[in-house]
């Protein structure tokens, strides 16, 4: 077994193992928070037609 392999079986975490799990539970929530934040960044289909960047036929929004 490597050494990249064992990250997979073993924490890295510093943390006592009856924190380890609330400290997973708190990344995975901190990463879900992170992309939401991005996508409401992102710009909507409107502003990339109006921009030429996403054609017209390729609109998500058009009913089919």
């Amino acid at each position: 077994m490597s050494a990249d392999n064992i990250g997979n079986i073993l924490s890295g975490s510093t943390a006592a193992p009856a924190l380890q799990s609330q400290q997973r539970e708190l990344a995975k929530h901190m990463r879900a928070n992170s992309l939401e934040k991005a996508l409401q960044g992102r710009p909507s289909p409107e502003m990339l037609m109006k921009e030429g960047i996403l054609p017209k036929e390729e609109n998500p929004l058009a009913e089919d």
